[in-house]
């Protein structure tokens, strides 16, 4: 590192943390400190250094002092030819010099992490970024939205929010990386829907509408590619009044070469809404292909169980579900299953599964027992877990209309219905069992009606 003289103690230091950061780099042998030293000062080649060192990468960079600020710039060559893999610069308040160093070599260590790892450039390029501290940011949003969704009682609003914070500080790194703006509209929508009674804030729906409205319209505008516009024209036409044009805007995108890419990162769970449309056989084509690319995706083997589920075909949903391996805490899969179980009859063993769950604290537990005990008969033990339960569970509105009956079924589905945001469990239900939904869409109105100018016959 090179710096004013008067900084030099201040270069030296995080030339050092940065070493020890990069040293816990995973498959990264690191030259220690005295052989980097020895090149302090020196005009040499990069080529020159590296092949002293016997290293195919040197980190090189730069300090700069104006008043209390400091500009710290680092950059990743590649030895053989010179080439600059990665560089940042970071300008901050010099107020706590040592906590500084450790903060920008651990940033600078994150970065070579993705820069030096084929795949994580690859992931980062199909985010549709080529920035690794946005992408990074982006990554510890996604975490913390994870862990929002968890098998908890809701959705974790106050996490959401957290993960919303690196969401903005990714798109504040890297205004043109869309998918932040996608993720980050999603405390939003819950919010309205209310999926965490638990979760207070000033905010009023309205407000929270226009800013999930925003995040899309942002996400739409900031695409650098028109494929990438179409595709996010998917879930804010999906969150509109107006479903008219809905299938051409879903085409349009399904159509696109930029599918797989584009298609791996979703949300909202627009893609059980695509699948009750009837675009269940383009969705899986679509995922095999991400697969291919990453085995690890989640959400496309969720999707090619998710249309077998839709098609009805509950045996090949049993052992796809089991061939998947994913994690059921995220996606799941595990509850969809034993929905597939009961269609099949498989009452008493769905029930023995539930039980084996030590944590029996879970909706979805709630109205799988309800439609279980409602199905053999036991209507007021069904009622009691359908008091116990909430309307975010996929399965709700089946227990209501297997234990409460068609009635309470409909008042809860105009309910919902009523909502300025498309709630989950109308759509999800049409997914679900488009052939016997658990209400009637006489008592959803505003639903009926996008489904007939999105073409769906709902007689």
């Amino acid at each position: 590192m090179s710096e004013q003289k008067d900084q030099g103690w201040f270069g030296d230091g995080l030339t050092e943390e940065i070493l020890n950061s990069l040293a816990h780099v995973k498959g990264l042998n690191v030259i220690s400190r005295t052989s980097s030293f020895a090149f302090k000062n020196k005009n040499l080649r990069v080529q020159v250094i590296a092949d002293s060192l016997g290293v195919n990468y040197i980190v090189e960079g730069s300090i700069r002092k104006s008043g209390n600020g400091l500009r710290i710039t680092a950059q990743l060559i590649r030895a053989k030819d010179g080439f600059h893999i990665w560089s940042n610069t970071y300008d901050r308040a010099a107020t706590d010099i040592f906590e500084l160093q450790k903060e920008i070599a651990t940033k600078i260590a994150e970065g070579l992490d993705i820069s030096l790892d084929e795949k994580a450039m690859q992931n980062m390029k199909w985010a549709g970024t080529t920035s690794a501290d946005a992408y990074l940011a982006f990554l510890k949003g996604r975490e913390l939205d994870d862990h929002a969704h968890q098998r908890t009682r809701f959705i974790d609003l106050a996490t959401l929010k957290k993960a919303n914070y690196y969401y903005e500080q990714s798109s504040q790194l890297d205004p043109d990386f869309v998918n932040p703006y996608l993720f980050h509209a999603d405390f939003f929508l819950h919010y309205v829907l209310k999926d965490d009674p638990l979760y207070k804030d000033t905010l009023t729906d309205q407000q929270a509408y226009t800013l999930f409205n925003d995040d899309l319209a942002s996400a739409i505008a900031r695409s650098k590619e028109t494929s990438q516009a179409d595709y996010y024209r998917i879930p804010q036409t999906m969150y509109s009044n107006n479903w008219t044009n809905f299938r051409q805007v879903i085409e349009k995108s399904l159509l696109s070469e930029d599918a797989p890419r584009l298609f791996k990162y979703q949300n909202f769970d627009f893609s059980t809404l695509l699948i009750a449309l009837g675009y269940g056989k383009e969705l899986s084509e679509i995922s095999q292909k991400i697969l291919v690319k990453d085995p690890s995706a989640g959400d496309a083997s969720r999707i090619i169980i998710f249309n077998l589920l839709h098609s009805g075909k509950y045996e090949e949903v049993l052992s796809e579900t089991e061939k998947a391996k994913l994690a059921p805490v995220r996606y799941g899969m595990d509850d969809y299953k034993l929905f597939a179980m009961i269609q099949l009859g498989k009452l008493d063993e769905a029930y023995e599964s539930i039980l084996q769950d030590p944590d029996q604290d879970y909706f979805p537990y709630f109205d799988l027992k309800a439609i279980i005990l409602a199905k053999k008969g036991n209507f007021d033990e069904a009622a009691k877990f359908v008091k116990m339960t909430h309307r975010s569970s996929p399965f709700y509105l089946f227990a209501v209309d297997a234990a409460l009956g068609r009635k309470e079924a409909n008042k809860e589905a105009a309910l919902m219905d009523k909502k300025i945001l498309l709630d989950f469990p109308l759509f999800r239900s049409l997914f679900l069992s488009p052939n016997n939904l658990p209400y009637d869409l006489s008592a959803t109105p505003n639903f009926a009606r996008k489904l007939k100018q999105a073409g769906v016959d709902i007689k």
